[in-house]
């Protein structure tokens, strides 16, 4: 699962300044490439491990729901723990011994299908927490040594071609993972093994004797993309009530996401989906939209503080999400709602990417802090929906008991929207 993140403002000195041309993505491919491993891994494992539960236990939707709470709890403190190894380690020596812990993870989960006793949720449940220990603790370090690499690629390219690798991957995951169950369940295993081995290479043989600062030095100066936040103390205060409306948003995204993703081989049960390979067609739509919003908010600048489109795209949010657990039988709706919902999500990740670009002083730790806050959206979405689905209609009462917690969150943005517009307005 990909995570929104927390960018760190700073520019090198003018003496720093020296990687140029194709100097700069040498330095940089590596680990964009470890993103892309590391996320279609991640996602494969996750989205495979909920087709599996379904599939093959007969897990519940509450029983799916459960082990998507799970794993947000355990990802919310791991992330908190890499935000702080990552500062102290440094970034390459992190996702380094973390890969090499994945790889043992992740093929640990084969227990899953050869080792009876763990032929059950409890042991689902324990080979994703050890799992969820590696692929959680590499994002920070990632995101820290993209957004701190010494060369002159703006902090905005980089991070944005960081979201288009990350999304574009996560929606290979989801759109692959049927047709990789059907050639085998150890593949969802296998597969996400392999991915951590690349990292590890990658790191060995291509990152080695770069130039990858393992902490900020002291000449670092931030660099706002937009130099006006600085220059207007008006607009100084309104990014930063925009920044906290975004970390809101993009967590309480998480809790719709994260239900969503379990509940779709449940979804596509009531649509007629019967093949393993046709439920990657059924779920993955909203993945490539997604992605599509990110180069739609790279390119259209309509939405920069501005909390009525941040509210509005959350509505829509949180309305196709109910669309989409409702309706999935009709599928000209069900694709709309997917559709929608995919740019809704594009739009509040892109806003805590912005403002967290024109806030961000640099502080240690912020890519660990922005990680654990969407786990905890993460695990209070499902273990909502657990909660609420035990019933016989357990999809309308995990949907309306989801979007509660979706309510709250918007009258949470309500409130700050509310003291944002006391500031200036951007036409």
């Amino acid at each position: 699962m990909s995570v929104a993140p927390a960018i760190e403002s700073q520019t090198l000195p003018a003496a720093h300044k020296t990687i140029t041309g194709p100097a700069d993505w040498r330095a940089l491919s590596p680990w964009y490439l470890a993103e892309l491993l590391n996320c279609f891994g991640c996602t494969l494992f996750t989205s495979g491990s909920y087709l599996y539960a379904k599939t093959v236990l007969g897990l519940s939707p509450a029983d799916r729901l459960w082990l998507a709470a799970g794993w947000g709890f355990t990802y919310t403190f791991f992330a908190l723990l890499a935000g702080w190894l990552s500062d102290r380690w440094g970034p390459q020596r992190l996702v380094f011994r973390m890969a090499i812990l994945g790889i043992g993870s992740a093929s640990l989960s084969l227990l899953v299908l050869f080792w009876p006793r763990m032929h059950n949720a409890w042991g689902l449940f324990a080979t994703m927490t050890a799992y969820n220990l590696t692929c959680t603790q590499m994002w920070p370090p990632m995101e820290s040594a993209i957004s701190r690499m010494p060369t002159r690629v703006s902090l905005m390219t980089r991070m944005t071609i960081y979201n288009l690798i990350w999304s574009g991957a996560g929606f290979g995951a989801l759109f692959t993972v049927g047709t990789i169950a059907q050639l085998g369940w150890h593949w969802i295993y296998v597969i996400p093994a392999i991915s951590m081995a690349g990292v590890v290479a990658l790191l060995v043989f291509c990152t080695m004797g770069q130039s990858t600062p393992e902490t900020p030095t002291a000449d670092h100066t931030t660099a706002p993309a937009d130099p006006k936040s600085d220059q207007d103390p008006a607009l100084a205060r309104r990014s930063t009530t925009l920044l906290h409306m975004a970390w809101l948003a993009n967590a309480m995204a998480y809790v719709a996401i994260t239900v969503v993703i379990p509940l779709m081989p449940t979804l596509a049960d009531k649509a007629g989906v019967r093949s393993l390979a046709a439920v990657g067609l059924f779920q993955s739509p909203w993945a490539l939209l997604r992605f599509v919003g990110f180069i739609l908010m790279w390119k259209w600048t309509g939405w920069h503080y501005s909390v009525r489109w941040m509210l509005g795209a959350y509505v829509a949010l949180a309305a196709t999400f109910a669309v989409m657990l409702l309706s999935p039988a009709n599928i000209v709706i069900f694709l709309t709602a997917q559709a929608i919902f995919g740019i809704a999500i594009a739009l509040l990740y892109a806003s805590s990417l912005y403002y967290a670009m024109h806030v961000s002083k640099g502080a240690g730790g912020h890519a660990g802090l922005h990680e654990a806050l969407i786990g905890a959206g993460v695990a209070i979405g499902p273990m909502a929906g657990a909660l609420a689905g035990t019933g016989a209609q357990a999809i309308p009462s995990i949907t309306l008991a989801v979007c509660g917690v979706l309510a709250l969150g918007f009258i949470g943005l309500a409130i700050m929207g509310a003291r944002a517009s006391k500031s200036r307005t951007i036409a």
